[in-house]
């Protein structure tokens, strides 16, 4: 009943994170999710705020902890694929699909 509750206002504080569309939105919500995967991971709901704000790292975070391997793949897959020379991205979009491979 208690992680109920919490997943419930998790998800109401992850919501309203979401629609204050800060520019750094991926990386607060990652910050966020680095304490309360569990709980925020538990349902499709966060991972579908993510995924529909475009927060690719938080996205493939929620997807790894949900089990989804290869729908993360596709997401880092995705993301390399659109870096356009920005090696931060490329790089982080490279290191992730290493990390995709390691733990197949």
């Amino acid at each position: 009943m208690d992680e109920d509750v919490d997943e419930h206002h998790f998800g109401i504080v992850f919501e309203g994170i979401v629609n204050e569309k800060l520019e750094d939105l991926d990386t607060v919500l990652q910050d966020l999710l680095l304490y309360w995967l569990p709980t925020g991971s538990r349902t499709d709901f966060c991972l579908n705020l993510a995924a529909e704000a475009d927060c690719a790292n938080s996205t493939i975070l929620l997807m790894e902890a949900r089990g989804l391997l290869d729908n993360a793949f596709e997401v880092l897959f995705k993301q390399i694929n659109e870096s356009n020379g920005d090696q931060q991205r490329f790089g982080s979009g490279l290191f992730g699909i290493l990390l995709y491979h390691l733990r197949k």
